[in-house]
């Protein structure tokens, strides 16, 4: 090898290296006939509602963008790894998807413990991150790949002490929350942020994912006798508290979260959840050409309307496609290019992401009549 060679030689190696280290090189998953990315869900076990969502709306994404020509004329697939609704199986997951599959983005699962144990992994291996939930403010610091289309919990509790005082004129209020990450940000910040606006919190009681019986905790919140009282749970939970306060007669105010709300409270509590107030960042009644087209494509596949996980799903799917049309399977410059996302017009609404990955939203407020879940109106 001549002089000349050896030093074009260790130029492209130079050039190959420097490229690398921007893009977070793999052996790409684009290669062949498609693109394959990777999604980590609770199919299965006491959170598989939500896996179950995720994947309805990431399904109908695929379907979607294959029918307009895939990325760049390639077909996009996504990898499902069910994760039982289990810490540690979101962990091998994960850590199959990035050393195994070699995928350049991963959907998180969307409970907040399963996607906080995830996120340190992708970030180590500069993988992009990306849930549809995981509402525990604490994300929010994960790391520059990770990224949710979901409000923060803590945004949330700030609407809900808007609601609290302003339209409730509460002055006194009660927690009752799930014993997970989620429900713990729902009780620490309620501590905290209600009383800025001079609510005392009277006491809070948590629970487990799977109990049944809530009479003890609503009678302990009863002789308190709260203006409000802040529910934070899967829809299971919070139906069956509904149904069990009306059974006990507690006549009180129940304000949540959005990211507690979900069909099975309509299903499990009937009557008893009239009135129920929650937070909102999904309107389905919204206007938007990209919100009503997603609602009649999804009504005609699953048989009825979508609520918020499978419309969040939906749109971090789209929007992952269009960051690899033009960055190819390359994780450094998705992450890059999604940072730049504002103002898109997705199903769910309008997203934008701050500069710690977190979407920025309007949030209103929405309730529950005659069976129904509605927009609410004083």
């Amino acid at each position: 090898m001549n002089w000349l060679n050896k030093n074009t030689l260790i130029i492209i190696v130079a050039v190959i290296l420097v490229v690398a280290g921007y893009f977070g090189w793999s052996s790409s998953p684009a290669k062949g006939d498609g693109f394959i990315i990777g999604a980590t869900l609770p199919l299965t076990g006491a959170a598989q509602i939500y896996g179950q969502y995720n994947k309805e709306g990431m399904d109908l994404a695929l379907l979607d963008i294959n029918r307009q020509g895939g990325i760049n004329g390639k077909k996009l697939s996504i990898i499902y790894d069910d994760t039982g609704s289990q810490n540690t199986n979101a962990v091998s997951a994960i850590t199959k998807m990035i050393n195994i599959n070699k995928v350049p983005v991963i959907f998180g699962s969307p409970p907040s413990s399963e996607v906080l144990a995830e996120a340190p992994i992708a970030e180590k291996n500069r993988t992009v991150l990306i849930v549809a939930g995981g509402g525990v403010p604490s994300l929010r610091d994960a790391g520059d790949y990770i990224f949710r289309v979901k409000v923060s919990v803590d945004k949330e509790i700030e609407e809900l002490k808007k609601l609290a005082t302003n339209v409730f004129r509460a002055k006194t209020a009660y927690i009752l929350y799930i014993q997970n990450d989620y429900g713990e940000g729902t009780r620490k910040f309620v501590s905290q942020i209600f009383p800025q606006s001079g609510i005392a919190v009277l006491g809070s009681e948590g629970f487990g994912a799977d109990e049944g019986d809530y009479r003890s905790a609503l009678i302990k919140a009863q002789k308190t006798n709260p203006d409000v009282i802040v529910i934070s749970g899967w829809p299971k939970n919070l139906g069956l508290i509904l149904k069990q306060a009306k059974e006990l007669g507690l006549k009180k105010q129940f304000i949540a979260s959005g990211g507690s709300i979900g069909p099975d409270i309509l299903a499990i509590a009937g009557s008893a959840a009239d009135g129920l107030v929650y937070t909102m960042e999904f309107d389905i009644d919204s206007l938007s050409t990209s919100t009503q087209t997603f609602r009649r494509e999804y009504q005609q596949k699953y048989g009825r309307d979508p609520e918020l996980f499978a419309t969040m799903a939906y749109d971090e799917t789209v929007i992952i496609s269009e960051m690899l049309k033009v960055c190819d399977a390359h994780p450094t410059c998705i992450k890059d290019h999604l940072y730049q996302v504002q103002n898109y017009d997705g199903a769910s609404g309008i997203i934008s992401f701050d500069d710690h990955g977190d979407v920025l939203k309007p949030m209103f407020y929405m309730t529950v009549k005659d069976g129904k879940f509605i927009r609410y109106t004083k």
